[in-house]
């Protein structure tokens, strides 16, 4: 909460930082104009033409008509703007380059501003998409916890019988998937897939037959569980070497399901039968699995594109 707070004033403070630079900035301009103004006039003014070009109209006005009426006010006025006229053909090339100046100034002030109202639109719209994806990240967490999630929560090796004259072992994987998700979910396929060797493959290959389709759907609530099995015959030498550990019992495979969206999910499995020290025994669960394997074997993919 602190800590919340705490990015809150300093959010606020670079605000109010920059609405003050973008105050500063047309206080700038409006003074640098002012005085741009004040020197022309104060050198216009000043100058020797222009105020003896005033004094001789002003001596002029006062033989013609009070100074104090209205019509000599008007009178002067109009000596004045002659004057300032008389000022302008005299000084020509001043008056070009102090305009040039002026001009030069204005657009440097243009660019200044419009550089700086891109720079905050930029940094708007910086802030917009950062808020939109903190409100994306947040919608999506907030689904995801109502969405249903499969997780394998244990696979057990049963031994089911043991032909006396061969020693051949009709053996059973069982592997059992939770939803951890709030949702129901509609399980559309299975597959579980048993292989005996040192290593897999880097990438998960997935039989037919070892795949089941269920073309209505099973539906599995929030907490159920989903289990899978396979049954098969392994030889007596076959057992030994599982035993021994000269070979590897590996189990992989995904359980594919659909949301309340819609939407299609798999998830994938892999393990490795580790054998237990004592004997083993019939119709109980013998030896563990480790989650090994490559962990290309392992993954959750979301919103599965339709085959």
């Amino acid at each position: 909460m602190h800590i919340r707070t705490a990015f809150g004033k300093i959010r606020h403070q670079l605000a109010s930082l920059s609405s003050s630079r973008g105050t500063h900035r047309k206080l700038l301009s409006v003074g640098l104009v002012f005085i741009l103004v004040a020197v022309t006039a104060w050198l216009v003014i000043g100058s020797s033409s222009f105020q003896s070009c005033v004094c001789r109209i002003s001596g002029d006005d006062v033989h013609h008509q009070s100074e104090y009426s209205v019509r000599g006010r008007f009178a002067a006025s109009g000596g004045y703007a002659d004057c300032l006229g008389q000022y302008l053909q005299q000084n020509n090339g001043a008056v070009t380059a102090i305009a040039t100046v002026v001009m030069a100034v204005f657009s440097g002030l243009l660019w200044a501003t419009t550089k700086s109202l891109w720079v905050e639109a930029k940094d708007a719209s910086l802030t917009a998409q950062k808020a939109a994806a903190a409100a994306e990240k947040s919608a999506n967490a907030a689904l995801g916890v109502e969405l249903p999630r499969f997780v394998a929560a244990n696979i057990h090796f049963f031994v089911r019988d043991i032909n006396v004259d061969d020693g051949v072992h009709s053996c059973e994987v069982r592997a059992t998937f939770l939803n951890h998700g709030r949702t129901e979910a509609v399980i559309t396929q299975e597959c579980l897939v048993w292989k005996l060797d040192s290593a897999l493959s880097p990438k998960p290959r997935y039989p037919i037959h070892s795949v089941t389709k269920i073309d209505f759907g099973k539906v599995v609530g929030a907490t159920q569980p989903v289990v899978m099995s396979c049954v098969f015959s392994v030889a007596a030498p076959v057992v030994e070497a599982i035993k021994t550990g000269q070979t590897i019992l590996w189990v992989y495979g995904f359980i594919e399901y659909r949301d309340f969206l819609q939407k299609r999910h798999r998830t994938g499995f892999v393990g490795g039968f580790v054998p237990p020290a004592q004997a083993w025994a019939i119709d109980t669960p013998v030896g563990t699995f480790a989650q090994e394997g490559p962990p290309s074997y392992t993954y959750n993919q979301y919103e599965v594109e339709d085959e």
